[in-house]
């Protein structure tokens, strides 16, 4: 599954946050791109702000996932988007 630029972009920018992602199970990883991928138009805010939740997730849990803290810091990333 191919990483969305958005992520990718993020990822190449922050080593720590690259190092957790690809630290992270195939199974772990996917579930991320998905999350991020899940509107089809690139550049879309909603998948630039869901990236963005990915990584702050990713560097507060330290590769501990938890989808429900996941799915909460993305409802405040897009809270964050129409302010």
């Amino acid at each position: 599954m191919e990483i969305p630029e958005e992520l990718q972009v993020l990822l190449e920018q922050d080593r720590e946050e690259n190092n957790y992602f690809q630290g992270l199970t195939k199974g772990r990883q996917k579930n991320l791109i998905f999350i991020v991928s899940k509107f089809k138009s690139t550049h879309n805010p909603l998948n630039i702000y869901k990236a963005l939740a990915n990584v702050e997730h990713l560097k507060q849990v330290k590769m501990e996932l938890d989808f429900k803290k996941l799915m909460e810091m993305i409802k405040y990333y897009n809270y964050l988007q129409g302010l």
